[in-house]
């Protein structure tokens, strides 16, 4: 068998495993050809922070972009009334993007200076003193 039943093997119903795969697969790639037909915007969780996602007709450029917010960042971020949930994937054009990557980088600063982590942990210290005599 070459891994596609035959109509009368379909006709009759899954009497073996082999009857059954074949059914799982015309089901699914009857799935995958309407997907492809919808052109819906499909993007995996598994992908990167931001991705280009391609120009529309006008010329703009759009981006996927998932927002990675830290713990005291709160839940979301508005702009022009807008939500972006964390760890949301969103299409967003270019200058939105920037913006995004901006204020989440921004409350990326904000978490480590008040988490108290060391920004100068490997410059090497130096000994400073004040005196008010000469060297």
């Amino acid at each position: 068998m070459n891994g596609k039943a035959t109509p009368k093997e379909l006709e009759s119903g899954p009497s073996n495993p082999a009857v059954e795969l074949a059914l799982e697969n015309e089901r699914l790639r009857k799935q995958l050809e309407e997907l492809k037909a919808s052109q819906v915007d499909y993007l995996p969780s598994s992908i990167g922070m931001e991705n280009y996602a391609g120009k529309d007709e006008d010329g703009n450029e759009w981006w996927h972009y998932k927002i990675d917010l830290p713990p005291s960042g709160g839940l979301d971020i508005k702009i022009n009334g807008i939500a972006y949930y964390h760890g949301q994937q969103y299409k967003v054009q270019r200058g939105t993007l920037q913006a995004l990557k901006d204020i989440v980088a921004r409350t990326w600063v904000h978490e480590s200076s008040i988490k108290g982590s060391n920004e100068n942990f490997y410059r090497t210290p130096t000994n400073r003193r004040l005196s008010g005599g000469t060297r």
